[in-house]
């Protein structure tokens, strides 16, 4: 797939560390070609990956510039297509972690169980309520691996009475939403016109 006009998007994220775990509160994209000041597009994936701050500021309670990584221009290719402005994304887990297998290991500690690091935590539900956009497209895509059931599940359910979107596992469970950019290249590409197909329809109602 062609990569999106780098140039055209500006990336932040805000970042911050639970005790010693790197973590990441949210990432906002801005098509700055047309600025608008609330999210017309809202994404829910896994973990922010290897995201990090493009000068260093790990602990900011404002979003900061960030480096984006090909996970999020997945998500420019969807703006670009369907003419989103403004995309913000969360996940199940603020954990920063390059590899999903690190963000599996975490999952099954009792760190885990003990800390809110997931924004849909019960302890956090007046953080994650004011980031929720009223009219906005809603897309889920955490991934299917069952170590992330009950994080999705409580997504869900924060989400409950929404509208929302993604590639869902045709044999899975209610949870289980595809990633935007699985492994193989001919998936990333059926997801992203997967989800265009949708939202498209859905638009013509």
């Amino acid at each position: 797939m062609d990569r999106p006009d780098q140039k055209k998007f500006e990336v932040k994220g805000q970042y911050y560390y639970l005790g010693d775990i790197p973590c990441r509160r949210l990432l906002e994209i801005h098509d700055q070609s047309e600025v608008i000041s609330d999210p017309d597009l809202f994404v829910i994936m896994m973990n922010p990956g290897s995201s990090e701050p493009k000068h260093g500021s790990d602990c900011s309670d404002i979003p900061v510039e960030a480096l984006h990584d090909a996970t999020q221009e997945q998500v420019m290719r969807l703006m670009d297509t369907l003419n989103y402005r403004f995309a913000r994304i969360i996940n199940l887990s603020d954990m920063r972690a390059p590899k999903s297998k690190d963000l599996q290991c975490f999952l099954r500690t009792e760190q885990a169980k003990q800390i809110p690091h997931s924004i849909f935590d019960a302890s956090r539900e007046n953080e994650l309520q004011p980031l929720l956009p009223s009219n906005a497209t809603y897309i889920v895509a955490w991934g299917v691996h069952y170590m992330l059931r009950p994080y999705a599940q409580r997504a869900l359910a924060a989400l409950a009475g929404l509208t929302v979107y993604g590639w869902k596992k045709p044999s899975g469970k209610d949870w289980d939403y595809y990633h935007p950019l699985p492994p193989n290249a001919d998936f990333q590409e059926k997801w992203l016109s997967t989800v265009v197909s949708q939202i498209k329809q859905s638009r013509a109602g």
